[in-house]
């Protein structure tokens, strides 16, 4: 870890630009001032698995679920790599939400604050935040169509909620996740897409201009 920001330029292997996986990993190491060559075009994180493997890319990132059954097995467990930080939720004051599933391994921010002797701030880790935040909750969902029946809408919306008291699925996804699953309700996923839509233009300028570098 300490030698991070010193190792040189080393190989980030992503998917695709506009991916928020990548996003982030180009967003954290900019703000720590990494160099580094972003490398996208892995299909599946078994393809980045075997890249990590080979020594053909240095660096990436993984869910819960790929680390647990991947990237752990393959690459951490037996000393080929190591879990640098990972993307937690900063609340309303801005604080990190720590997950237990990865207890142990610091936060991004607390990594930012050990390099930078404070923590990290503008527009670019405003972007970082707005993003992990966004997919950490609402990763997986479903929408329907403007004009859908009120009635179905409402089934959809108790279906979903009715999971988080649901022990078969909650003993499942903890089988698979070691952690409780995190599920967002409907108003609050409407309230995250309110703020999506009350972007400042810096910031939208900001990511545009981002995934749309070479």
């Amino acid at each position: 870890m300490d030698d991070l920001q010193t190792v040189g330029s080393f190989n980030l292997a992503g998917y695709r630009n506009t991916s928020s996986t990548d996003v982030r990993m180009r967003l954290g190491l900019d703000l720590l001032g990494v160099e580094y060559n972003y490398v996208p075009g892995y299909v599946s994180a078994s393809k980045v698995n075997a890249a990590m493997l080979q020594d053909e890319a240095q660096f990436s990132c993984g869910s819960i679920l790929a680390i647990r059954n991947l990237f752990g097995p393959n690459l951490i467990e037996p000393g080929l790599a190591i879990p640098l930080w990972y993307y937690a939720v900063v609340d309303s004051d801005g604080n990190d939400v720590k997950d237990d599933r990865l207890a142990g391994i610091p936060t991004f921010s607390e990594v930012f604050e050990k390099f930078n002797g404070e923590p990290p701030s503008g527009i670019p880790y405003d972007a970082l935040t707005l993003i992990n935040n966004s997919v950490v909750t609402m990763l997986w969902g479903s929408f329907v169509p403007k004009g859908t029946p009120d009635e179905a809408v409402a089934s959809l919306r108790m279906a979903w909620d009715s999971l988080s008291s649901d022990p078969e699925f909650i003993a499942e996804y903890e089988a698979m996740t070691s952690g409780a699953p995190i599920l967002t309700n409907a108003s609050k996923v409407q309230e995250n897409i309110q703020k999506l839509v009350n972007l400042s233009p810096e910031l939208v300028t900001f990511v545009s201009d981002l995934i749309s570098a070479e």
